[in-house]
């Protein structure tokens, strides 16, 4: 018999899915078959007498501190003494707040995460020796978008996406001269700083189907340096560009990242320089098909390991 499962986060689950904590949280309640987001006060008072054999935080489940919605929490969290406990997480770097690691440290937790164990230490050592139960899970499989709606013809060459994230300066002053950026317009600022795209646009945004990211031939794939040694599974981009079929371009530096990946290195396309024109987009685009088979049964694996921790 499964278990009936809380699955707690802190948005209400019908924002956009490009938060990758609600599209985690939604591809979990999916696989598990008894189980629920309570993510409002609303949700809280509806399931607080229920009982819940587990209780999953997504990890922004850390932003609530003080006011309503805390009272709320911790009358619901005071219900469910008998639940296992246990942190999802595909950021590394990420803390659960004071409360959270309370809790964790007063009935021990177990840890859902892209990442392995030691890598979990080296960000959290004030709860790493409270955990029970490691499990190692490709989380960003969740980003591939099985509603695009793709074009054959592309009006443009290059992307890079995202926020503006200092460890990865050097690659931006290495690419994106020739690239159009999209990310939010506090960002533009500080891109500047180091390189000049061609261009800057607006967030992307994955719900409809129709992201910008199908207007383009190349999607630019970079890591932080401690990504490097750490391994973190394939990062969002790649799914969503591979689901868009748009090619990934990857530094050589992501060279560790793709050999311990499911993904053979002859399939994708690894650059240290851009050069616009250099690529034969149609012939590179072919291997997107293999690649996706390839995913179709990552994807597989990634819910029957789910849920053989939480159906069984």
């Amino acid at each position: 018999m499964g278990k009936k499962v809380c699955i707690f986060e802190m948005i209400p689950e019908t924002f956009s899915t490009t938060i990758a904590h609600i599209r985690i949280a939604r591809f979990l309640r999916d696989v598990i078959t008894d189980s629920v987001i309570v993510s409002t006060p609303e949700t809280v008072t509806q399931h607080i007498k229920e009982k819940f054999d587990v209780v999953i935080f997504m990890y922004a489940a850390k932003s609530f501190n003080g006011g309503k919605p805390f009272e709320y929490v911790s009358r619901f969290l005071d219900e469910q003494k008998d639940a296992k406990f246990f942190w999802c997480i595909n950021e590394y770097g990420m803390n659960p707040n004071s409360f959270v690691s309370k809790i964790f440290k007063e009935k021990g937790f177990g840890v859902l995460a892209n990442f392995d164990r030691n890598t979990f230490k080296i960000n959290n050592t004030s709860i790493a020796d409270y955990i029970d139960d490691y499990h190692l899970i490709n989380l960003n499989v969740t980003a591939y978008r099985f509603n695009a709606i793709t074009r054959k013809e592309r009006k443009y060459d290059l992307i890079y996406y995202g926020t503006f994230r200092p460890d990865r300066a050097k690659y931006f002053a290495k690419y994106l001269n020739n690239a159009i950026v999209s990310t939010s317009i506090k960002n533009i600022p500080k891109y500047k700083s180091v390189c000049k795209p061609n261009g800057f646009i607006g967030k992307l945004d994955w719900d409809d189907g129709r992201s910008l990211l199908r207007l383009f031939e190349y999607s630019l794939y970079i890591e932080d340096s401690f990504t490097h040694a750490n391994y973190n599974h394939l990062a969002d981009r790649f799914y969503e560009a591979l689901s868009y079929d748009v090619v990934t371009l990857f530094d050589k530096s992501c060279d560790n990242t793709i050999s311990r990946s499911k993904y053979p290195i002859e399939l994708l396309t690894v650059i240290d320089e851009y050069q616009p024109g250099r690529y034969d987009f149609d012939r590179l685009r072919e291997n997107n098909e293999k690649l996706r088979e390839i995913f179709l049964n990552e994807w597989r694996e990634v819910r029957d390991k789910i849920s053989a921790i939480f159906n069984l």
